[in-house]
């Protein structure tokens, strides 16, 4: 009887399958409009037109870009996370008639709903735009009326900023003699005339004083795959696009300025297929695909770290701080950098020399390495590292993303997710055959209640006190089901 009641117990351990819940709801009855954002690549601008209160602005890749008139500030852009059914905006208007927003998308023409803040489909075509397109102007009058669109061989000379050209026939160079062209243009109440471009954003041109800024309110022409918080500043890098201006950028939050940074212009930037930022007091590191970058923000200064021995040339897949120490995950092992005495060292030789290491994780006193052999655990007083023996029921072998929090530590790998705690001595495991959730997981994070795991198929939320997962997709308003790094600021999370 004893073996026939274990036997039930085990079958019932076996057969018990963790529930992965999804959206089962109309999502803006659920979301409010500014739960989720989504800023993308903007600085290709399709179509502009002018509302009640705002200047809107098409984009190739960023939905719809939005600039208050009357608060002289811009708003968060209005895309998939909004409801668009596609970023990529062929034409922008308002309609005047109905004070209504429309956009003609690669899939369709979709309508803004004022009253709840969400785009839908519209069952009309799209209406005619306000204005002139070609208003007759007295010779030098440039207060072109609103809502014209004036044809460039008669503007008059602008006065540009930052070391722009603007040519009589509308080609434009930017601070880095890169070339581009006028897209589309309006003029608003205020005698102001708004232009786009394809690919250095957005123009703004006073018709009084002739002078003339060109504006970014974009990230670069990147996928991104990292994001780190550092005082008002989130930098941000990822892998280029082919447009021109790509690279590294830095926005200022508060004051929502853009500034990019990319090789070719700056010498000691020697690539901009970058995969994770990490800081420690005024440096700023970038792992890039052939090594290191430090940016120091005091003296506004660059410094190449790709020769630096032993890390010299490697992939870099992680970094993580612990005191003034930076720890390096790369394709060929572990290391610490210590940016003050500027010495480099390997770790744990006698287990991960020359051996991939996927991601590292940085606790008060020890850090953890995740590797396709196990679990890794380096004590730096000591200069220890020692491989995990692991009593979690999923396999130990080919982790790919690893966390530390208080005194708990996740991972997850090709045969599931699993957590150690490390006072109690217990090991918890929740296999990928009972998630029947079968996909990659990038990067673990941590908020207050939650556990938060990137995924190539979504957002994963694990609850801990109510056993609870929920999967994020695009339904909820993610821009896409590919999640690299996650970011936890206060109750935002990026």
């Amino acid at each position: 009887m004893k073996t026939l009641i274990l036997l039930f117990l085990l079958l019932a351990q076996i057969s018990f399958s963790q529930v992965i819940h999804r959206i089962s709801f109309d999502r803006f009855s659920h979301y409010d409009a500014d739960d989720w954002i989504t800023y993308a690549y903007s600085n290709n601008v399709t179509s502009i037109d002018i509302g009640v209160e705002n200047v809107y602005f098409g984009t190739s890749r960023g939905g719809v870009l939005r600039y208050n008139l009357f608060d002289d500030e811009w708003l968060f852009p209005l895309t998939t996370s909004s409801g668009l059914r596609s970023n990529q905006i062929i034409r922008v208007v308002f309609d005047h008639k109905t004070d209504q927003l429309f956009a003609l998308t690669n899939k369709g023409v979709d309508v803004f709903n004022r009253a709840f803040q969400y785009w839908q489909p519209a069952h009309a075509g799209l209406p005619e735009r306000m204005g002139p397109e070609y208003p007759k102007q007295n010779k030098n009058d440039f207060r072109y009326p609103e809502f014209s669109r004036p044809p460039i061989a008669d503007w008059p000379n602008f006065f540009p900023n930052a070391n722009y050209e603007l040519m009589l026939d509308g080609t434009i160079y930017n601070p880095d003699n890169e070339q581009f062209n006028v897209t589309d243009r309006v003029v608003d109440r205020w005698y102001k005339m708004w232009f786009g471009t394809n690919g250095t954003g957005i123009g703004k041109a006073d018709l009084d004083l002739l002078q003339l800024n060109f504006i970014k309110q974009s990230i670069s022409a990147i996928r991104p795959k990292d994001l780190f918080i550092n005082g008002d500043d989130i930098w941000i890098a990822g892998v280029p696009y082919k447009e021109k201006e790509r690279g590294i950028v830095r926005w200022n939050y508060e004051e929502n300025s853009w500034d990019y940074f990319k090789s070719g212009i700056n010498f000691n930037i020697f690539s901009d297929n970058m995969r994770v930022i990490e800081g420690v007091g005024d440096q700023i590191f970038f792992g890039t695909e052939q090594g290191l970058l430090q940016y120091n923000s005091k003296k506004d200064k660059w410094i190449n770290l790709q020769r630096v021995l032993p890390l010299k040339n490697d992939a870099i897949f992680d970094l993580c701080v612990a005191g003034k120490t930076l720890y390096i995950a790369s394709e060929n092992g572990a290391f610490k950098y210590d940016y003050q005495t500027k010495s480099m060292e390997s770790i744990g030789k006698k287990f991960l020399h020359q051996s991939k290491v996927n991601k590292i994780a940085c606790s008060g006193q020890k850090v953890y390495l995740a590797t396709n052999r196990g679990i890794f655990e380096y004590n730096p007083a000591k200069d220890i590292t020692r491989l995990l023996e692991s009593r979690a029921a999923i396999a130990d072998n080919f982790i790919d993303a690893i966390g530390v929090n208080n005194d708990t530590l996740w991972f997850a790998g090709q045969n599931g997710i699993g957590y150690y705690d490390m006072i109690k001595n217990n090991w918890k495991s929740f296999p990928a055959t009972s998630f029947r959730f079968n996909t990659k997981i990038n990067d673990i994070a941590f908020s207050d209640w939650n556990v938060w795991f990137a995924t190539n198929k979504g957002l994963l939320k694990y609850d801990i006190d109510r056993d609870y997962w929920y999967l994020y997709t695009k339904k909820d308003g993610l821009a896409d089901n590919r999640v690299y790094n996650i970011d936890i600021d206060d109750d935002t999370l990026w």
